[in-house]
């Protein structure tokens, strides 16, 4: 199911200063978490903030590996996530995720086109506070 809603909290792993200012600028509040080769501690690290619900998770590049586990980690904890940004296009899609609208900074023309095949939306690097405002500025 896809949930269409402002996130509560955007949880943050390994984004540019742009992005952290363009939710600042929607008033979202913002938790960034530390980039991790173990995923598990990610998902600690979130847990252990107890961010409220519904989240919104935003990844830099070279971190959407990490986007389903976490996504999982967190509907195990009863949270419900609204969106994802992310830095690049994750190899891993299946049944249980995507399960909230996703959007894709990228300027590789293969990424645009993979996230595009996906129904994916996609923004260029400098369109960083347009993707924030139209995969979260909403009621």
């Amino acid at each position: 199911m896809l949930h269409s809603m402002r996130p509560s909290t955007a949880i943050t792993i390994g984004v540019a200063a742009a992005t952290t200012e363009a939710l600042n600028a929607l008033a979202i509040p913002v938790m960034a978490i530390t980039v991790d080769p173990d995923v598990t501690r990610m998902a600690a690290q979130i847990y252990a903030m107890a961010p409220a619900s519904p989240l919104a998770i935003l990844t830099g590049p070279g971190l959407g590996s990490v986007v389903s586990s976490l996504a999982r980690a967190q509907r195990a904890a009863g949270r419900i996530i609204c969106g994802y940004l992310l830095g690049d296009v994750p190899d891993v899609v299946d049944d249980l995720w995507p399960d909230a609208p996703v959007g894709v900074i990228t300027d590789d023309p293969a990424h645009t086109r993979m996230a595009e095949l996906r129904g994916w939306t996609t923004w260029s690097p400098g369109q960083v506070r347009q993707a924030v405002t139209e995969l979260f500025d909403r009621d």
